[in-house]
């Protein structure tokens, strides 16, 4: 027998048809049997209005139909425009997925983040599902987003059922139900994440010794410019020709002698230090704003492997900070995938003249070399 042939006998032909249905899936529970409608008529296309399919892979929370994070990379899937959707880094603390449409001539590799810091920030990590589930979590988040950004042709406006939970009025357990029975995680149990201490924390006999406090990290300066014996020396350590340096200078009609130590660091920062800026010597200041923007955004990228991930709008304004060129500088140095992922997050989340980001970075080199 020919099995191929045969038709799912959970198609509905009418209303009243998938009424039935839907009570006979959700054991004669009305409610239920009302969100599998919802869900039906929200995404069964994507499965040939199976409503047996529609019921794995969605859940209807508080009345809005949602899917499964890897329904949704089903559906993607079946668009038939997908080339590689490749998870390349997983852990506790981030995801990192390479997607690549088949229909691109071009081939071009998109990548997508998801880290804890971003769901600590989004205020998530207090959530059950984030504390018992991490990797689970940050997969899921991960995975969506991405087909969402690449495919949005096939997946433009649906949302995983973690995404909605974690944005819903639920509680702690709900949330954390909905959530196992989205990833397929149903074998593990809530536990309460408030459990009452028994034993109230040792207090001090005596209160501790006040502590130094830093100096506010955006106060800080890499180096000490008083000439421009000083300059070329500074531009010496960052392997900068001398010759190249004064021809900028030349071109750009600014005689070094006539600046303050500030201003020649502020020189170096936006121009002397960028090989895009000395290549293209007239280039604008605001050039991500230009038709030269595609042109100078290749050649930042050769030297900033970093910027590959960032739009020319977004890091042209920081490109001109020092504290900011020397985080992007110190992640650009990373070897381990691990480290640069992080890295790669705290200069999209770092506020441009903070130099702790840089400091955090710079613990990764450490890191690295012991």
């Amino acid at each position: 027998m020919n099995t191929l042939n045969i038709k799912s006998i959970w198609i509905p032909e009418n209303r009243a048809d998938a009424w039935d249905m839907a009570l006979m899936l959700s054991n004669n529970n009305q409610r239920d049997a009302l969100d599998l409608i919802k869900c039906h008529a929200s995404f069964g296309h994507h499965w040939g209005f199976d409503m047996g399919q529609v019921m794995v892979n969605t859940v209807c929370i508080k009345g809005k139909p949602t899917m499964r994070a890897d329904a949704i990379a089903g559906i993607t899937y079946n668009s038939g425009r997908v080339d590689r959707i490749q998870i390349v880094h997983h852990d506790n603390e981030a995801c990192v997925i390479e997607c690549v449409r088949s229909d691109d001539p071009n081939r071009t590799v998109h990548k997508q983040i998801f880290t804890m810091q971003q769901a600590h920030q989004m205020g998530l990590t207090n959530n059950s599902n984030w504390k018992r589930m991490p990797m689970q979590m940050l997969r899921a988040r991960c995975i969506t987003a991405a087909c969402r950004a690449v495919w949005p042709d096939a997946v433009s406006g649906i949302y995983s059922s973690d995404e909605i939970a974690d944005n819903m009025p639920l509680s702690d357990q709900e949330r954390f139900e909905i959530t196992t029975r989205s990833l397929g995680e149903d074998d593990v149990k809530y536990m309460p994440s408030n459990q009452p201490v028994s034993q109230p924390a040792p207090q001090p006999s005596k209160p501790p010794a006040p502590q130094p406090q830093p100096a506010p990290q955006q106060d800080r300066h890499m180096h000490t410019v008083d000439n421009t014996d000083d300059f070329y020396a500074v531009c010496e350590s960052y392997n900068l020709v001398e010759a190249e340096v004064k021809n900028l200078l030349k071109v750009k009609g600014i005689k070094l002698s006539e600046l303050t130590g500030d201003q020649m660091l502020d020189f170096l920062y936006s121009h002397a230090m960028h090989s895009a800026t000395r290549l293209m010597p007239n280039l604008a200041d605001d050039w991500y704003n230009t038709n030269e923007a595609g042109k100078a955004h290749s050649v930042f990228k050769s030297q900033y492997k970093a910027l590959t991930m960032f739009d020319p709008a977004w890091y042209g304004p920081r490109i001109k900070v020092p504290a900011f060129v020397e985080t992007l500088r110190a992640v650009c140095l990373l070897t381990d995938d691990e480290h640069m992922v992080k890295g790669i997050e705290v200069l999209r989340q770092m506020s441009p003249n903070d130099w702790s980001a840089y400091d955090y970075v710079q613990s990764f080199t450490d890191d690295q070399s012991a």
